[in-house]
């Protein structure tokens, strides 16, 4: 039995992708996101966000900003908080990995 203690040894992003750490509180939300990209096929995550094809998480993260209407004035892409929305699909269970 666990009590939900989940000891942070090793990066933050590691920290993150176990759900032990609110995705609001996180202070480089992109980092997490590489990871995501290492361990996710990019077919599967085309095909969850109904995105084109990218090569590098500030492509992956320009196309969900894009298209979860996280843009700052003049339309840039808002990474962060577009990083703050993949990684809580990830703590939900939407993004799957085996």
């Amino acid at each position: 039995d666990c009590p939900g203690i989940v000891f942070a040894s090793g990066q933050q992003a590691d920290v993150a992708l176990r759900n032990a750490t609110r995705v609001e509180q996180l202070s480089d939300p992109i980092a997490p996101i590489e990871s995501i990209l290492k361990r996710c096929r990019r077919e599967q995550l085309q095909q969850l966000y109904a995105i084109p094809k990218f090569t590098t998480a500030n492509e992956f993260l320009v196309q969900i900003a894009k298209k979860r209407g996280k843009l700052k004035k003049g339309g840039v892409p808002d990474y962060d908080a577009a990083a703050r929305t993949v990684l809580q699909d990830w703590n939900a269970g939407k993004i799957k990995y085996y």
